[in-house]
């Protein structure tokens, strides 16, 4: 009848110890009232394939364990994915966000100059460093070591941002309470 009796995966020590995965598919050839005469197998080397697929879902679950935020927007900056600490900082919880834009952390604090030059800085295919104020769900601000970074696809083109921070908001709090010292500390030795 043609139909397939085996289609599975299976993974082989091949010399050296190195795992070699086989995909084995099987079709029974006709044969008389006793049954099949035989079978003819197929069997692909799926192990590149297979190692790929194990490295994506390492990196999968590095980027969800990760205390960084982490997301991903498309070309045009529609947020495609967040992971957990992005919810944690933000207050946002993904389906909030997803579809929407990063203008959703809008502070307030950034005029329309400082956006153009992170547009025009990621449209050239460069990566933008800088830190930045945003607003969190809850309307507090929080300071963020940001980097956001083109992904080109493969025939070159930019397809998609990575966004990876920080909150760093103490360390800021910190560093403008230590400057106020100082100038306290500069204008009484100075009378």
């Amino acid at each position: 009848k043609g139909e397939t009796v085996l289609d599975q995966r299976l993974d082989l020590e091949a010399p050296g110890g190195r795992l070699k995965s086989l995909l084995c598919s099987a079709v029974p050839l006709p044969g008389g009232n006793d049954g099949p005469a035989g079978a003819v197998a197929v069997y692909q080397d799926v192990s590149e394939t297979v190692r790929a697929e194990k490295s994506m879902r390492e990196l999968a679950a590095i980027v969800e364990k990760t205390d960084d935020i982490v997301y991903v927007t498309d070309r045009s900056g529609i947020f495609e994915y967040v992971n957990p600490s992005f919810e944690t900082v933000t207050g946002y919880a993904r389906h909030e966000v997803l579809g929407r834009t990063p203008a959703v952390l809008k502070s307030g604090r950034h005029d329309q100059g400082f956006y153009e030059g992170l547009w025009t800085t990621i449209l050239a295919g460069k990566p933008f460093r800088e830190v930045v104020t945003n607003r969190k769900k809850s309307g507090e601000l929080y300071n963020e070591a940001k980097t956001i970074t083109p992904i080109r696809n493969e025939h070159g083109n930019i397809a998609h941002f990575v966004s990876t921070g920080k909150d760093i908001t103490e360390r800021v709090r910190a560093e403008d309470a230590l400057r106020r010292v100082n100038e306290r500390l500069d204008a009484t030795l100075r009378t």
